[in-house]
């Protein structure tokens, strides 16, 4: 037997791979915040205290880039700027650390709302099958942003 780094020609075969036993997406989220990547994450509250969205991040290993995980605003707060307001916060936050990229899969319904902060559709560096999948499989796309700890955004 033999053990080597997985590697992209590797997709195909882990498309195929029955997920369905491992732990739910969710468990992953707490043990990943709970871990080391709160850095990356946040939550926006009321002066009361009362959770109005979220934001999980986390950094790549080499942390040159942030996955963005997830954002939710709660459906009663939305269209306030809270979604922005966490959009902002993690990207000043990852770029001070020293990231220089942030990216995502994308719904339809909140493709308009990445744009406007600057998020553009990756179609460099991703193999065809890949794009295929998260396109056709997720009815996604993959965005992404270039950041610098200057503040000072530009795609890429």
């Amino acid at each position: 037997m033999r053990i080597r780094p997985l590697a992209l020609d590797d997709f195909s075969a882990l498309v195929e791979y029955d997920w369905a036993p491992l732990i739910a997406e969710r468990d992953t989220i707490y043990l990943f915040l709970a871990r080391d990547h709160a850095s990356c994450s946040f939550v926006a509250e009321d002066e009361d205290g009362n959770a109005l969205g979220y934001l999980v991040g986390g950094r790549s290993a080499d942390g040159a880039s942030v996955f963005l995980f997830h954002v939710h605003v709660r459906s009663e707060h939305r269209r306030r700027g809270i979604g922005t307001a966490l959009m902002t916060k993690m990207e000043d936050a990852a770029a001070r650390a020293g990231a220089v990229k942030v990216w995502l899969l994308a719904r339809t319904r909140v493709e308009r709302f990445y744009a406007r902060l600057g998020y553009t559709e990756c179609t460099s560096g991703l193999p065809k099958a890949i794009r295929s999948y998260v396109q056709h499989v997720k009815a996604s796309k993959v965005l992404e942003k270039s950041i610098s700890a200057k503040g000072v955004r530009a795609n890429g």
